[in-house]
């Protein structure tokens, strides 16, 4: 289960062994596992509270690259259970939010995370 604590992102697969995710004195929330177990998805403010944004994290490794790019809000990630579609609620304007639907592609973030 991915979980936040003191504004950082947890995992524990038992409920009783955490292991802290983030450190970046941001609010990281919002976590939700892939199906495959391999990635983990969060809401962060690490760019201000005006604009949170979505990251994921390769739980081995911890690293971890940006997903989404937007002034106002993006964040409350899911997966589809067929692995394939990630969601999201964005906020594109100043009245309403919309979720979001795109294609989730591993490889893409796998070399997105080897050319760090």
């Amino acid at each position: 289960m991915g979980f936040e604590k003191a504004g950082e992102a947890y995992f524990s697969q038992d409920g009783l062994n955490q292991r802290q995710l983030t450190n970046n004195c941001a609010l990281n929330w919002a976590a939700y596992w892939h199906p495959n177990g391999r990635w983990i998805a969060y809401t962060t403010s690490i760019h201000g509270h005006h604009a949170y944004e979505i990251y994921i994290m390769d739980i081995e490794t911890k690293k971890e690259c940006r997903v989404t790019d937007n002034s106002n809000f993006d964040g409350l990630p899911s997966f589809s259970l067929d692995e394939k579609k990630m969601l999201w609620t964005s906020k594109r304007n100043e009245n309403t939010c919309h979720v979001y639907m795109a294609d989730f592609i591993e490889e893409n973030f796998e070399k997105e995370l080897r050319n760090e």
